[in-house]
């Protein structure tokens, strides 16, 4: 549960899954201001891993802040061109902010 991850940031504050995870249980908690801190560490501590670039777009989304999450998700596609599921989210995102062409 938590504990074990804030026990495993302890161990070692740069991992990226460990905040990544950590996010998604504050998440799943209600807790979305906590969730975004932990998903952005994620995206800071390894900036050219698209899950989670990905990771934290799909949260920008989900909290309505969809600039923020065209960006992340951008910065996912970039990463990973050829990723069916990250040009579905972008897909999904740009739709949702009228960018219908793209």
């Amino acid at each position: 549960g938590m504990r074990r991850l804030e026990r495993a940031i302890e161990l070692d504050p740069r991992s990226a899954l460990a905040h990544c995870y950590l996010g998604q249980a504050f998440e799943k908690t209600k807790q979305p201001g906590r969730a975004e801190e932990s998903f952005r560490k994620a995206a800071s501590l390894e900036p050219d891993n698209w899950v989670y670039q990905q990771r934290l777009g799909i949260f920008q989304f989900r909290v309505g802040r969809y600039a923020e999450s065209v960006r992340a998700l951008e910065a996912a596609a970039r990463l990973t061109p050829d990723n069916a599921e990250v040009n579905a989210n972008l897909g999904g995102v740009y739709q949702a902010v009228g960018r219908f062409e793209e």
